[in-house]
C-alpha cells in the first residue's frame, strides 16, 4: 500500500481517487484491500464498493459514505463520527469498538453487523428516507447507546432478537437488551421496550438452563408460560381457561358433580355442570343457593379439590389485573 502511494506521490489524507487507483491495483476489488489505519476524513466515497475492505483504525470521521457498499467490511476501531452513512449497505460489517458518534445511519442496512462495544451516541438510525434501518441480528455487547441515540425507525426483525442471543452468548445479550428496552420506554414506545424485556428474560432463562440452576429455571418457565414474563397480560386468560375446562374434566369422571335426578342425565347436560362449577372454584365467587337447591352435589373431596382450584383462581385473577394494569397505564 505504501509502496503505491509513494509510487503516486499521494499523501494522507486520501481522496476517492485514491481509493479508487488502490481498488483497481488490487485487481479492481476492494475484497481483501488493506486499508487499516489510513486516514481517509473527510473522503468523497459515496456510492463507492467497499465490500470485504479491511478498514480496522482507519479514519473516517466526517467522510461521506451514502449508499456505500461495506457489506463484509473490517471497520473495528474505526473512527466513523459524524460520518454519513445513509442507505449504506453494512450488512455482516466488523465495526467492534468503532466509533459512530453522532453518525447519520438512516436507512443503513446493519443486518447481522458487528457492533460490539461500538460508541452510538448521538449516531442517527431514522434517517429520512422511506426505508427503515435493518438492524435484525445485530450483535451490540458493551454497546454505548445514550439518549441522543436516535433508534426509532430502526427494523429489529421478526422475533427482534440480537445477533449475541442467536450466537447463544446470553449474558451478553443481556445489557444491550436493558439499554434498547429502556430507551424504548424513555420515547414511549412501550411495545418494542417489552419486546425486548422479554427477549432479555427469556436469555435470563437460558442462561439458567446452561448453569444447571434448577429452581431458577422452574421459577422463570413459569413466569414465561403465565404471563410472558410480565409482558403479555392475554396469556394470563389463556393459561385461566385451561385451567377451568382441566378441572372441570376432573370433576367429571369421578362424578365430582352429579346431575340431580330431575332428568338431565345426559352427557352435554354433566359436561355443563361441571364446567359452571369448575368455573365457580375458579373465581372463587361460591356456590350459594345451587348446591341448596339440590343442582349440583359435590362429593367431599371435589370440594377440596375446588378449593385448591380457588387458590389457584385467585393468584391468576390477581396476576392478571397486574400485568394488564401495568400495560394499560403507561
Amino acid at each position: 500500500m505504501d509502496w503505491w502511494l509513494a509510487k503516486w506521490g499521494r499523501a494522507e489524507p486520501l481522496t476517492r481517487e485514491d481509493v479508487e487507483r488502490l481498488i483497481e491495483a488490487n485487481g479492481s476489488t476492494a475484497q481483501g484491500l488493506n486499508l487499516s489505519g489510513r486516514d481517509l476524513q473527510g473522503a468523497d466515497l459515496g456510492g463507492a464498493n467497499l465490500q470485504g475492505a479491511h478498514l480496522m483504525g482507519a479514519n473516517l470521521q466526517g467522510a461521506d459514505l451514502v449508499l456505500a457498499n461495506l457489506q463484509g467490511a473490517h471497520l473495528g476501531g474505526a473512527n466513523l463520527q459524524g460520518a454519513n452513512l445513509f442507505g449504506a449497505n453494512l450488512q455482516g460489517a466488523v465495526l467492534w469498538d468503532a466509533n459512530l458518534q453522532g453518525a447519520e445511519l438512516g436507512d443503513a442496512n446493519l443486518q447481522g453487523a458487528d457492533l460490539r462495544g461500538a460508541n452510538l451516541d448521538g449516531a442517527d438510525f431514522e434517517g429520512w428516507g422511506e426505508e427503515w434501518t435493518n438492524m435484525e441480528g445485530v450483535r451490540l455487547y458493551g454497546a454505548t447507546i445514550t439518549e441522543t441515540t436516535k433508534l426509532r425507525r430502526v427494523r429489529w426483525g421478526k422475533r427482534m432478537t440480537l445477533g449475541d442471543e442467536v450466537d447463544k452468548h446470553w449474558e451478553e445479550a443481556l445489557e444491550p437488551y436493558r439499554d434498547l428496552k429502556q430507551w424504548h420506554q424513555r420515547t414511549g414506545d412501550y411495545d418494542t421496550a417489552d419486546a425486548f424485556q422479554y427477549r432479555e428474560w427469556e436469555c435470563r432463562r437460558k442462561l439458567a438452563q446452561q448453569q444447571w440452576r434448577l429452581w431458577e429455571i422452574l421459577e422463570l418457565w413459569l413466569y414465561r408460560l403465565l404471563s410472558g414474563y410480565g409482558a403479555r397480560p392475554w396469556r394470563v386468560i389463556g393459561v385461566s381457561a385451561v385451567m377451568v375446562l382441566l378441572f372441570a374434566l376432573l370433576y367429571m369422571p369421578w362424578n365430582g358433580v352429579d346431575v340431580s335426578s330431575t332428568g338431565m342425565g345426559n352427557f352435554l347436560a354433566h359436561s355443563w355442570k361441571a364446567l359452571y362449577f369448575s368455573s365457580l372454584s375458579f373465581t372463587g365467587v361460591g356456590y350459594g343457593g345451587w348446591v341448596e337447591s339440590g343442582d349440583i352435589a359435590p362429593a367431599d373431596w371435589t370440594k377440596h379439590l375446588g378449593v385448591v382450584e380457588a387458590l389457584f383462581g385467585i393468584f391468576l385473577i390477581a396476576l392478571f389485573l397486574v400485568t394488564f394494569t401495568r400495560k394499560m397505564s403507561r
